[in-house]
């Protein structure tokens, strides 16, 4: 098991990353988050920011390993 060690600001940011994302059956996601981001807005940014960095920690996964 690891733990986490999340800033105030990451921990917001990867709750509004998690609370916005759509998971397929096969693992896959479709990510709103994603399409937000690409359309200017900052907190998505901040969000998939923070998804890449916990996918590093938690496994060292690349983003794409999930799309």
């Amino acid at each position: 098991m690891k733990l986490l060690f999340l800033s105030d600001k990451e921990a917001r940011d990867l709750a509004y990353y998690l609370s916005r994302s759509v998971f397929w059956v096969e693992g896959r996601c479709a990510n709103i988050v994603a399409e937000e981001a690409m359309s200017g807005n900052q907190t998505a940014k901040a969000a998939m920011e923070a998804r890449i960095d916990f996918l590093k920690i938690i496994g060292n996964k690349k983003q794409n390993d999930y799309f």
